[in-house]
């Protein structure tokens, strides 16, 4: 799990940094615990949630801004500011978590138009289709996860959901590995 907002899409992450910097020059000890997410770290996320074993909501996987780097969680020192950020957040055009009581989180907003002009300037290392992906997602969901659109538009062998979820249904290892790794890091977040 990504903690750093260099994950995030390269046109949100200067506001996800001014946020942060908004943040640390209020006195809050700013900790972004979690940025882009493989969908089998949100697969763990997730069952944590359903388990009873985190104060905060996690989308399924699958219908997570986290998965598609759209999205950061945020710890400060006061909770009681979160709403002050939350605010700060949506005034610069995002979409806070504390109306979906998830007050940590913070997700890119406006509209799909908006949106795709940006994600058409990410780096050139994004394929064409794996930016269709992130394009096509927001119209579906919740109707239908990331990896169903993924399994639509991509090839097999560019498709990292699907890779994903082989991998770690034909290796129980490394599926523990990936899931010891998100708690080791989650733990040190903490």
């Amino acid at each position: 799990m990504a903690t750093g907002l260099s994950s995030l899409e390269q046109w949100l992450q200067p506001a996800a940094v001014q946020l942060v910097n908004i943040a640390a020059s209020a006195g809050l000890s700013p900790l972004v615990s979690s940025a882009r997410r493989s969908h089998a770290q949100q697969a763990l996320l997730y069952r944590r949630f359903l388990a009873g074993q985190s104060r905060f909501p996690a989308a399924p996987p699958g219908n997570s801004m986290h998965e598609l780097g759209l999205a950061f969680d945020l710890h400060v020192n006061d909770e009681s500011q979160l709403s002050d950020l939350g605010q700060v957040w949506e005034q610069m055009g995002g979409v806070w978590g504390g109306h979906f009581k998830d007050p940590i989180h913070f997700e890119a907003g406006g509209d799909l138009s908006d949106y795709a002009a940006q994600a058409m300037q990410s780096p050139a290392t994004a394929s064409l289709s794996e930016r269709a992906v992130d394009l096509v997602y927001p119209l579906v969901a919740p109707a239908v996860g990331a990896m169903e659109v993924a399994g639509q538009l991509l090839p097999d062998s560019q498709n990292y959901y699907l890779n994903d979820l082989k991998k770690s249904l034909s290796s129980p290892a490394y599926a523990l590995e990936q899931s010891w790794a998100d708690v080791v890091r989650l733990w040190d977040a903490l």
